[in-house]
Formats: structure tokens, sequence, C-alpha cells
């Protein structure tokens, strides 16, 4: 995103919607940066003691995450950050950037889920529980848009 790029103020109702969902997302995952980066020992005690409470007797997730994949996670984070902030600022431009958001938190709560029955370890549905919604609502309102460029393209070229 940059300063220049004019936000379009001519949106569809569809583009609206979408754009409003990656805004809200945007902030969401600003927050969720905030939180793995400087609060992941508590936010992971806070799910395993919910877990356990709900199913007693299950493994906790371990409280000792790899480095490695605490990068990875948190660069994750910023890359779909920027796509919601892009988006909402210009949803026009950057909708092919929607897909990477998709992508990513279908693939996070597939895992999730996966995690969650091979390691009897429900804690891990809290992935799917948090981004499953936010794939599914996405989905529907890019689908609503590209349904609504489908329709003004075949009118205008008729």
């Amino acid at each position: 995103m940059r300063i220049a790029d004019p936000r379009p103020t001519d949106l569809s109702t569809a583009e609206r919607h979408l754009a409003l969902a990656l805004g809200v997302q945007t902030v969401v995952f600003a927050g969720a940066f905030v939180v793995f980066a400087w609060f992941a020992h508590p936010l992971l005690q806070f799910i395993n003691t919910v877990s356990l409470a709900l199913v007693p007797g299950s493994s906790p997730i371990p409280d000792n995450p790899e480095r490695f994949w605490f990068a990875l996670a948190l660069s994750m984070m910023a890359m779909i950050t920027y796509i919601g902030a892009v988006g909402w600022w210009n949803v026009r431009r950057y909708l092919p950037l929607v897909p990477v958001l998709l992508l990513s938190k279908f693939f996070s709560s597939a895992v999730g889920v996966s995690l969650s029955i091979t390691q009897w370890c429900p804690a891990y549905l809290s992935i799917p529980f948090s981004d499953f919604p936010i794939f599914l609502i996405t989905w529907v309102l890019y689908r609503r848009v590209l349904r609504g460029q489908r329709g003004s393209s075949a009118a205008n070229a008729g």
C-alpha cells in the first residue's frame, strides 16, 4: 500500500463488505501479531487451561514453541495483516491477494483439526475455531465481489 494509491469511493456493496471485513481482519491480525510476539507463553497456558477443563485428561500443547516456527508464524501474521490492510484500503486493486489470505486461514484450520485428532489434544481446535470463521466469511465476501465483477463485465460487454 502506498500513500499515493487513491482509495476508491465508488465501491459496489460487495466490495464495501469485503473491504470492511479486511479492515476488521487487519486489526485482529495486528493484535494477534502482538500477542504471538510478546505473550505466546500466557496464550498457550490459557488455551491449555480451557482445553483441559473441557476435556480432562487430554494432552496440552507443549509449552516450548521452537523459535524457528515462531519466526515463521510471525512472518505469516505480518503478511496476512498487510493483505488485510491493502485490501481494506483499495479492495479492487488488491483483490488478487485475497486468495493468499484464504489459503492461509483454510490451511491453518485443517492443520489444527489434524493436530487435535492425531495428538489427542483438543486445545489445537483453538486454531480452526478462530481461523475457519475468518476463512468462511472472507471466502463468501470474495465470491460475491467476483460475481459482481463478472456481472459488470457482462453488462459492459453487452
